[in-house]
């Protein structure tokens, strides 16, 4: 089954929407681990074709931390969280006050630290969709890898959901410690997945506080 969201461009405002809404979830799970107050200014999502997914970060040298989602339940399916590595490299300055940006040689304990980020931004996320969806999903334990961007693009994406047509992109501004910083996923979400949020986006509506919504993007302050 390919999945081809541009044919259903009137579920978008609905997908923005529930997108946003799970990002957002997600940093709120992250502050959570590193015990610290995580602003999130504004929130962009916009969809790219898979074929156009290397725009997103730039150079195919760029390093990706992905973190990968299986999960069943009352659906079965993939989902894919990847963002730029020095994003989770500022995160785990803070958490361990860590004041020298050293990351050549990670402890096991800082190495620990940024997979239980990664597992509970990828969770906080999932069960954002679980529960606007009002789905049962049981995940696996997360799986996080760290490589650039090439493989990221060339066999994990195509090799792992080859028949979705499209990724979301959450372009985010955060404030951690009077400090503002652009953070940006890559999200990829499995066919039936997809189907299903389409098909409940004939009979729900969703909103996220205080936002404004542009076509084709939605921009969320929070």
């Amino acid at each position: 089954m390919d999945v081809n969201l541009k044919t259903n461009q009137p579920d978008m405002a609905y997908w923005y929407t529930l997108v946003s809404k799970s990002v957002i979830n997600a940093v709120s799970g992250i502050s959570k681990i590193i015990n610290q107050d995580i602003n999130i200014k504004s929130v962009k999502i916009r969809s790219v074709d898979l074929g156009n997914i290397k725009s997103v970060f730039g150079s195919s040298e760029v390093s990706l931390m992905s973190t990968y989602l299986n999960f069943s339940g009352d659906l079965g399916g993939d989902a894919i969280l990847a963002h730029d590595r020095n994003l989770i490299f500022t995160l785990l300055d803070l958490a361990v006050n860590n004041s020298d940006n050293n990351h050549e040689r990670m402890t096991d304990i800082e190495q620990s630290i940024i997979g239980e980020i990664e597992n509970t931004a990828g969770l906080y996320f999932l069960n954002c969709i679980a529960d606007n969806l009002n789905l049962n999903l049981s995940p696996l334990p997360a799986i996080v890898m760290l490589d650039v961007a090439d493989s990221f693009y060339d066999i994990t994406l195509l090799n792992m959901l080859k028949e979705t047509k499209e990724v979301f992109v959450a372009e985010l501004i955060l404030s951690l410690m009077n400090h503002d910083m652009k953070a940006t996923y890559a999200i990829v979400l499995s066919p039936d997945l997809i189907s299903l949020v389409s098909q409940t986006a004939a009979k729900t509506q969703l909103s996220v506080d205080d936002s404004s919504v542009t076509s084709p993007d939605i921009t969320t302050a929070v």
